[in-house]
């Protein structure tokens, strides 16, 4: 905790409640870090995914940390109560995760997407698209004619600074509520339940999307989230009643694929054969091909009503 008076240094672009989700009974993770081509075992969860004064911004020569410390901690300190609810339900308890919750927990998910690292490529690839262009007037917009053009240079202002992208950030996360991304994820939630708690790595970028471009009012589109080591949600149109081996390694894949640097799982043995297998694909220079393989394998088990019923029509009985 920072002393008072002091601004915060370290930010973290995933919560540590969230890392938590993918430690082992010690209350450790192991991370691979792709740079150094290593695994860093019995890590802290507050050790890794953050980075120096993320979230600061300057006005006027003066650098503050409100939205770290003000507005993430807020949102944060809401958000871990809704992870844990999820993580503690099971099947028996599916219902228990009212349309409420969904709503809410959609919009975690829309407020951590604009917080990792990829965040700040896609704010440039938006601001280029037309149907983007009024986003930052339209949320300073003012009722009082008096204040006739001051939101259109506000949006200008934030676009010429650098250290004020953490404020656009947060503007296009707020505005997932008018824009029907909040209702996209509630409408088509789906989560799975694995046995073991070490079966899912999360990263740096933990969204495991279908579409790589970004769509105005359905940004994510359909994509697969890990919420923890043993639980995932499936946000799609077609979710399949199950979810197999093939896809859990696809999922993983991906996940360690489009992660800048780091991603943690909770076991090291299954880390180190999950990117042992994606240094196989690199080889064979099909790594680029993880998302395809990924969602056409959903696409397919998806006809099925159980595993079972894929798995005899795979072996043609």
């Amino acid at each position: 905790m920072k002393k008072k008076g002091n601004r915060s240094k370290k930010h973290h672009y995933l919560p540590i409640h969230y890392q938590k989700g993918f430690q082992n009974d010690f209350g450790k993770i192991f991370v691979y870090d792709k740079n150094a081509e290593r695994i860093i075992r019995n890590v802290n969860p507050r050790t890794f995914f953050a980075e120096n004064e993320l979230n600061t911004i300057d006005f006027g020569g003066k650098k503050h940390d409100f939205i770290e410390e003000k507005i993430y901690n807020f949102i944060d300190n809401h958000s871990a109560e809704q992870f844990q609810k999820i993580r503690a339900s099971n099947w028996a308890q599916e219902d228990s995760i009212s349309a409420f919750d969904r709503i809410g927990f959609g919009w975690t998910l829309c407020n951590l997407f604009w917080r990792i690292p990829s965040s700040e490529a896609n704010l440039l690839r938006l601001r280029n698209q037309e149907s983007f262009d009024n986003i930052e007037t339209e949320s300073f917009s003012f009722q009082n004619n008096f204040h006739s053009g001051l939101e259109e240079d506000f949006s200008k202002y934030l676009r010429s600074k650098d250290d004020l992208r953490p404020i656009s950030k947060l503007i296009y996360a707020l505005h997932s509520f008018n824009n029907g991304e909040v209702k996209n994820i509630a409408s088509r939630w789906n989560i799975f339940h694995l046995l073991e708690n070490d079966r899912l790595v999360t990263g740096d970028n933990p969204f495991a999307r279908k579409r790589e471009n970004l769509v105005y009012g359905d940004l994510l589109g359909e994509f697969i989230f890990p919420i923890s080591g043993n639980k995932l949600i499936v946000i799609t149109n077609e979710p399949p009643s199950f979810i197999d081996e093939v896809l859990l390694l696809y999922i993983n894949l991906m996940i360690l694929h489009q992660s800048e640097r780091f991603i943690c799982m909770a076991d090291a043995e299954n880390l180190k054969k999950v990117v042992g297998i994606y240094n196989d694909f690199r080889k064979e220079g099909i790594h680029h091909n993880i998302r395809n393989f990924l969602f056409e394998h959903l696409a397919e088990i998806s006809k099925f009503n159980s595993i079972e019923e894929y798995s005899r029509n795979r072996n043609g009985i």
